[in-house]
């Protein structure tokens, strides 16, 4: 199985997903945080759509909006998990801090000549930086 057709593959779970979660949190009003869990799957969805289907090989912006939107997805994804925890929580601004610093970094990394293994370490970080801050919150 090629690459693209197992991201497709996500893509379509992710869609599902998203599906499930935004109606069962409009039908079952308790549980918080699911409406954010739905956009953050929403947002994956849209991030693996550009990343699969870019413009051109050599075009930066395609990559860096889908990376972008699949960090988002894990901010949002976060932020459902803190709202199910504490109602009161936030992580959002954390969040924004950590989008903007990415979406700078890799956009940099992305302008050099060799920069695939620059660009991917950046995304790897910033994604675990996300996970780390999600694991916080659940302590």
């Amino acid at each position: 199985m090629d690459l693209r057709t197992l991201l497709f593959a996500d893509m379509v779970l992710q869609v599902c997903c998203a599906a499930g979660l935004l109606l069962m949190s409009r039908t079952v009003p308790g549980l918080r945080g699911l409406r954010w869990f739905g956009w953050a799957y929403g947002c994956a969805t849209a991030g693996l759509i550009l990343v699969i289907w870019q413009a051109a090989p050599g075009e930066v912006w395609g990559v860096l909006l889908g990376r972008f939107l699949v960090l988002l997805g894990a901010v949002l994804m976060t932020q459902g998990i803190a709202e199910f925890a504490v109602p009161a929580a936030s992580v959002l601004g954390w969040g924004g801090f950590l989008l903007a610093f990415f979406a700078a970094a890799d956009y940099a990394a992305l302008r050099r000549p060799h920069h695939a293994v620059t660009a991917v370490v950046v995304f790897a970080c910033a994604f675990a930086a996300q996970l780390l801050v999600g694991i916080l919150v659940l302590l």
